[in-house]
């Protein structure tokens, strides 16, 4: 079951924007989706990843603070971005190509605030994280 934008978002939150994705893997030399596809909540703190799934599984909710650094990529067809967290993860979504600048516009004008020193008190759930990980691997 997924969770709608409104039942993940924090009281004083404000959501950027909910976009359907897809986590990239690199294989054989070319950029492979995985699925199912994630639901993707982009708050003004958070990025919030969960699996389009009938299992209830927990989203992974990655505070904004924690991704040191984003970098897009192109593959024949699609567009995406590799996401760096300062836990050392790495993270490669498919983002749709009609949002391409809007996803990419929204990640660096939240990160302006995090790269200048400005804390919030998100922390990340790294089980969560794992467990997504887990998930999508065995896929």
């Amino acid at each position: 079951m997924v969770l709608t934008a409104g039942d993940l978002i924090l009281p004083g939150e404000i959501l950027i924007g909910d976009y359907n994705v897809e986590i990239a893997r690199w294989r054989d030399r070319r950029w492979s989706p995985t699925i199912p596809p994630l639901y993707a909540v982009l708050t003004d703190h958070r990025l919030i990843l969960q699996p389009h799934s009938r299992r209830n599984l927990e989203p992974a909710i990655i505070p904004i603070s924690y991704i040191e650094k984003f970098t897009s990529f192109q593959s024949e067809y699609r567009h995406g971005v590799v996401l760096s967290l300062i836990t050392g993860h790495t993270i490669s979504l498919f983002i749709p190509n009609h949002h391409r600048a809007e996803i990419l516009r929204n990640i660096n004008t939240l990160m302006i605030p995090a790269q200048q020193g400005k804390k919030h008190n998100f922390r990340l759930n790294v089980d969560a994280l794992q467990r997504l990980i887990d998930y999508i691997a065995a896929l």
